[in-house]
């Protein structure tokens, strides 16, 4: 067995000889040194079991030393000697990390003793500091959650970043606080500690722990008592089961919603065998749990729906639809059924789920509210077309008159610019007649004035008959039967749509000879509105709205034609249908025409339509001459 290492630094030649010799006596290697500094350059080269230092040293005392070497071998056992003994001096040289501290004279008996024990106390604190390190090391490679307490007080002395991850900590954080804080319901940590104080160990509990913002979630742990360097400790390791728990909850309200459900839910099987269903179709069907056994789900539906179900199951793995179910006492339901797939963890087909609804009631709803609607469908429009216009009307009617303002102003000052200018050339002629008419400069300018002051005119005039065009097109005040002049209203609306057409459309006048009759002025100039647009917007590029007038019996007919792209003979028995379009998303609302169609009703009149495919289309309405009178009857 080698002999043990000693380095033994004395300031004193004699004492140091002496020691050395009598413990080389003893078996031990010794390697001495006068000094701290040479203690310190002669551990640098060798190696050594221990190290036996006196405190009292010039230059660097003792504790300096010890300092020096706890830098350099932690784990290297260190005795201290004086011959000026004190407690406070003893605990310091302890807490520093000496082993022991010695009081001289020492026998040879004690410094034998001593340096043993010293030894033995270092391996022990190595084997320890080992062990704390490899447990450390365990607990933060446990691939879950992992904690170390002390069981008599519940300390946390090891922690992995798992668990602090769960509790929204950091594992330094953790260190040194109770388990007991991070218990939700402390009689479920009374109920551990019980346990383990009786068999030991705790295994698979599901209990809540509490993170550090307050908030809850659900972990299952095992927990086992343990010994570490002498310390009873309690190891356990978490799994949180937050997520499951969740979905128990969700599972737990999915099968109340399937048991509590109206709707009738069955899980069938790939060949349509039933496996589970809920109350409901037993209460839909009539039919018991005993009498279903072995049946498909499709003895309870319609023969031809069967077959279609199944062609459909077939192509597509699942069908949505309507069916006619029969009840055990042979009564047809009309019902709303859906059928999907449940796949394995694999993705293979495993079951199917089927659900169907009772649609009676809402069949025979359906029905009622499609009449209803029809009937408040052509109201609506004729109100909101109606709303449109007014809108429309006062929206002219506005511009209308602030252009007239402006209009009359300038008509107003041109007046007396024409005026004033005709005096200048009086006054000219009569201060000298002959060199007024010589001066060709001057007649010249005054026949650009002439000539400018025509264009003015007649631009003046121009806008004056649009505004009163527009006003008369408004008729705000006119919502009542009143004797018109059905030109006018033509003329009128082709005003307001002239920006429109001008540049690419040919408009064509065939009047003929018409009475003033009663009609509903604005609701009539609705009617041309939306007939000239609808020629307008049929004419792709330049074309021509014919429009005729004339009176055959006793009814003033009005024809509006254009030369665009036409309707097809399949529409054109629709075109008054309210919502009925041709013109495509975005340009049409299909209103149009059913409101016409409503006011010429209304005018106890009659509008027809006539198209060709690439000819063109002609809309011609027939309109009493005595409404007046018809309505007067009513």
């Amino acid at each position: 067995m080698a002999a043990t290492r000693l380095l033994y630094i004395e300031d004193d030649p004699e004492q140091r000889e002496s020691m050395a010799a009598s413990l080389r006596e003893r078996g031990f290697h010794v390697e001495t040194a006068g000094s701290g500094e040479e203690g310190l350059e002669r551990l640098g080269g060798i190696e050594v079991d221990l190290i036996l230092c006196d405190l009292n040293m010039p230059e660097m005392d003792g504790l300096a030393v010890l300092s020096r070497v706890q830098g350099l071998h932690p784990d290297l056992p260190f005795v201290l000697l004086t011959a000026h003994p004190s407690i406070p001096l003893a605990v310091k040289a302890i807490t520093h990390g000496a082993q022991r501290f010695l009081i001289k004279p020492v026998s040879l008996d004690e410094m034998e003793i001593t340096v043993h024990q010293a030894i033995e106390y270092a391996r022990l604190r190595r084997w320890q500091r080992q062990g704390e390190e490899q447990l450390s090391r365990l607990v933060e490679s446990a691939p879950v959650p992992y904690i170390v307490t002390r069981w008599s007080d519940g300390e946390i002395l090891y922690a992995n970043r798992h668990l602090a991850s769960l509790v929204g900590l950091t594992p330094a954080e953790l260190l040194g606080r109770r388990s007991a804080e991070f218990y939700v319901d402390a009689d479920e940590r009374q109920a551990v500690t019980d346990r383990l104080a009786a068999d030991g160990f705790v295994k698979d509990l599901e209990v809540r722990v509490k993170r550090a913002d307050g908030t809850a979630v659900w972990t299952v742990f095992s927990l086992a008592e343990a010994e570490v360097s002498g310390e009873k400790v309690v190891l356990g390791g978490f799994l949180d089961i937050t997520r499951r728990k969740a979905l128990e909850e969700k599972l737990r309200i999915y099968h109340e919603v399937f048991r509590h459900s109206i709707d009738v839910i069955a899980v069938i099987d790939k060949d349509g065998r039933i496996i589970e269903r809920n109350p409901a179709h037993e209460k839909r069907t009539g039919w018991t749990d005993e009498e279903i056994v072995g049946k498909s789900m499709f003895d309870f539906l319609d023969h031809d729906d069967k077959k279609v179900i199944k062609k459909t199951i077939a192509e597509t793995g699942s069908y949505r639809g309507q069916a006619e179910g029969i009840t055990k006492q042979g009564v047809r339901v009309p019902i709303d059924v859906s059928i999907f797939p449940i796949h394995d963890a694999h993705g293979e087909l495993e079951l199917f789920v089927s659900m169907g609804r009772d649609i009676s009631e809402i069949r025979q709803a359906l029905d009622d509210l499609a009449e209803t609607n029809r009937e408040l469908r052509d109201t609506h429009a004729q109100l909101l077309q109606s709303e449109k216009m007014a809108s429309l009307g006062s929206l002219v009617a506005g511009i209308a008159h602030e252009i007239n303002t402006p209009v009359g102003a300038m008509t107003s000052m041109h007046d007396t610019l024409i005026r004033a200018i005709q005096k200048m050339k009086e006054h000219l002629k009569a201060k000298d007649e002959d060199a007024f008419a010589a001066n060709k400069k001057l007649q010249a300018i005054l026949e650009v004035v002439d000539s400018s002051n025509q264009v003015i005119k007649e631009g003046s005039s121009r806008v004056a008959e649009i505004v009163r065009r527009l006003r008369s097109f408004a008729r705000l005040d006119e919502a009542e039967v009143k004797k018109v002049d059905i030109h006018e209203g033509l003329e009128d609306t082709l005003t307001l749509i002239q920006h429109e057409i001008k540049h690419h459309i040919t408009v064509v006048k065939d009047y003929g000879e018409l009475p003033s009759i009663s009609v509903y002025p604005s609701r009539l100039n609705q009617v041309f509105l939306n007939l000239l647009n609808n020629g307008r917007q049929a004419i792709k590029e330049r074309g021509t709205i014919t429009i005729q007038t004339r009176v055959e019996d006793a009814f003033v007919v009005i024809s509006i034609s254009d030369d665009g792209v036409g309707i097809e003979p399949k529409h054109l028995a629709k075109i008054f249908d309210p919502g009925f379009t041709t013109k495509g998303v975005g340009v049409g609302t299909g209103l149009g025409l059913s409101i016409c169609y409503q006011i010429i009703q209304d005018h106890h009149g009659t509008i027809e339509a006539e198209s060709t495919i690439g000819v063109g289309t002609t809309f011609t309405i027939r309109l009493p001459t005595n409404l007046d009178e018809i309505l007067g009857a009513s």
